[in-house]
C-alpha cells in the first residue's frame, strides 16, 4: 500500500499550489486518474475496504476545482428583504425567480459565514455546495411561501427509487418546483457540486464498492444542450421546465446513477438516454423509476466485480476545459 502514501503526499503537497489557481492542472488530473486505475488493478474482495479508505485519504486532499465554473449571478444582500416583498414588487417571472435564488443563496451565506469564514464577495464562487441541497431547498420553499407562490419539494433518489438504497442511503438530491403564471420552473441553487473535477472522471467506474460513480457533471458536458442548461442553472439557480429542459436535466441523473456493470453488459460506452419528459414526470412523482427499467445491480454503488477488470473507462480530458 506504499503507493497510496505516495499519492497522499503528492496531493497534500499539490493542494496549496492548486488553491491559488482556478484552472485545473493537467498534471493533477493525470495523477488522480493514475490513482483510480492503479486501485482497480490491485482490487480484490479482501482488500477493497482498505483500498477505498486509502482513496478517501487522498480525496480529502483534493482542492475544489470545477469543470464548469460559471460565475453566479446572485447579488449579495443580507437585509432579509424577502420579508417585505410581495409579488406586486416584481415586473416579471424572471425577476421573481432571480429574487428567490438570490435570497436563498444569501440565506445560506448568513447560515455559514461564521463557520466557513468566507468573505461576502467570494462566497458564491467559493462555497462548496455538496451536502446543502436539502437546506437550500427549504430556503427556497420559505421564500416562496412568504410570496404566496405554489411550490413542491422534489427528492431525487438513486435510480429514482429510495426503497432500494442503491448508494447505501446516500446520493439523494433535492430541488424545488415552482409554479408562476401556470408555468413550471425548477430551482436548484446547489447544482455546482456535480461539477467537481476530481469526481467527474470516468476512470472512477469499475471501483468495487466505495466511490464507483462519476458525478453527473461530466455527462452534462458531453452534450451541448445539457451544457447550455447547466450554465444557465449554475448562473441563475433556476430553469424553466419544459419537455426539453426536463429531459436534459434528469438525463444527467440517469447517467450519474449508472455504474460500470451497466456498460459492461451493454458492451460499449454509450451515453444516450431514451427516457422522455413524461417518463421523468412519473419518476419524480413516484409512479415509476429508473430501477424499474434497468437492472438495479447496474445502478448506484457497484457491489459486484466487473468480469473484465481491464475494461477501459477513459475521460475525454477536453471536457474538463470549460
Amino acid at each position: 500500500m506504499e503507493k497510496f502514501y505516495e499519492y497522499e503526499n503528492y496531493f497534500k503537497c499539490f493542494q496549496t499550489k492548486q488553491k491559488i489557481s482556478k484552472n485545473i492542472s493537467d498534471e493533477w488530473v493525470e495523477k488522480v486518474i493514475e490513482m483510480y486505475n492503479y486501485s482497480k488493478s490491485i482490487l480484490t474482495e479482501d482488500n477493497s475496504y482498505i483500498i477505498n479508505q486509502m482513496i478517501t485519504n487522498c480525496e480529502i486532499r483534493f482542492p475544489y476545482k470545477y469543470i464548469l465554473d460559471v460565475k453566479c449571478k446572485s447579488k449579495l444582500d443580507t437585509s432579509f428583504s424577502y420579508l417585505y416583498k410581495t409579488l406586486d414588487n416584481f415586473s416579471s417571472k424572471e425577476d421573481v425567480l432571480d429574487f428567490i435564488s438570490s435570497t436563498t443563496r444569501n440565506n445560506l451565506y448568513d447560515s455559514y459565514k461564521l463557520r466557513l469564514k468566507i468573505p461576502h464577495e467570494k462566497f458564491f464562487d467559493s462555497f462548496d455546495t455538496n451536502g446543502y441541497c436539502y437546506e437550500s431547498s427549504l430556503e427556497v420553499i420559505k421564500v416562496c411561501n412568504k410570496l404566496g407562490i405554489k411550490n413542491k419539494l422534489i427528492e431525487i433518489s438513486p435510480g429514482f427509487d429510495d426503497s432500494l438504497k442503491l448508494m447505501d442511503g446516500y446520493g439523494h438530491h433535492y430541488v424545488v418546483l415552482v409554479e408562476l403564471e401556470k408555468e413550471c420552473f425548477l430551482v436548484d441553487c446547489t447544482y455546482k457540486q456535480f461539477f467537481d473535477a476530481a469526481y467527474c472522471l470516468l476512470e472512477i467506474m469499475g471501483m468495487y464498492k466505495g466511490n464507483s460513480l462519476p458525478w453527473l457533471g461530466i455527462y452534462m458536458m458531453m452534450d451541448q444542450n445539457r451544457k447550455k442548461l447547466s450554465k444557465k442553472l449554475l448562473s441563475d439557480g433556476w430553469i424553466k421546465l419544459d419537455e426539453k429542459s426536463m429531459k436534459d436535466y434528469f438525463d444527467g441523473f440517469v447517467l450519474g446513477y449508472r455504474n460500470a456493470l451497466y456498460y459492461e453488459d451493454l458492451g460499449c460506452l454509450n451515453f444516450d438516454v431514451n427516457y422522455t419528459a413524461n417518463d421523468y414526470e412519473s419518476f419524480i412523482l413516484g409512479d415509476d423509476s429508473q430501477a424499474n427499467h434497468e437492472n438495479p445491480d447496474y445502478l448506484g454503488t457497484q457491489k459486484i466485480f466487473i468480469k473484465n477488470p481491464k475494461i477501459e473507462f477513459k475521460t475525454d480530458l477536453s471536457l474538463l476545459k470549460h
